[in-house]
């Protein structure tokens, strides 16, 4: 039987040849960890054939049963809000999570849906705070992409109630709490 990961980073969108900001991430996230600790990547729908240093692990979307093993055994999870809300379970699973908000949605989500009906806008901002405020409730630890992303999420989590005087005098950073790790491409292409 092999060993379970430290880290099981769970995509919530394709990792294949042609992919998308959200698989690109969770992709070079587990690149660039790699070498440092055992990761795997858990991503929708099959594996890709890609020669990786890491696990490649299939599960179908909106079915637990296909994370349930994989995220059950791993050390810690890396996960972003989308993937919570598809795997609520995730976060009672009482594993250590570290949430990606590499994406700031909720902010993002404004501008396409300027032409659209109020109350279209209205559900979809509901829904992406809904989300949000999830993640923000049951991480452990945060990553952002950027110094300008960082004072934001500080700012949300601090409305959240996670930064507060315990947290900011055990550390005065909130390092332990927040870490930025810039958004990285391949230098190569995923074949």
């Amino acid at each position: 039987m092999p060993t379970p990961p430290r880290l099981l980073i769970v995509a919530h969108d394709v990792v294949q040849p042609r992919m998308a900001g959200p698989g690109i991430r969770a992709l070079e996230l587990a690149r660039a960890l790699a070498p440092e600790l055992p990761v795997a990547l858990a991503v929708p729908h099959a594996a890709p054939a890609a020669k990786e240093p890491f696990p490649l692990l299939p599960y179908e979307p909106g079915r637990w049963e296909s994370l349930r093993p994989a995220a059950s055994r791993a050390g810690a999870l890396l996960v972003n809000p989308f993937t919570l809300a598809a795997f609520p379970a995730l976060a009672a699973l009482g594993t250590p999570l570290a949430v990606d908000l590499y994406d700031p949605f909720p902010l993002e989500n404004l501008q396409p849906l300027r032409g659209a009906p109020p109350a279209e806008r209205a559900a979809v901002q509901a829904r992406d705070l809904a989300l949000l405020r999830h993640a923000l409730a049951v991480g452990d630890f945060f990553l952002c992409a950027n110094g300008r992303q960082r004072d934001a999420w500080l700012g949300a989590l601090m409305a959240a109630g996670r930064v507060n005087p315990a947290t900011a005098d055990a550390d005065p950073t909130l390092a332990s709490l927040l870490a930025e790790v810039p958004f990285g491409l391949p230098d190569a292409p995923f074949a």
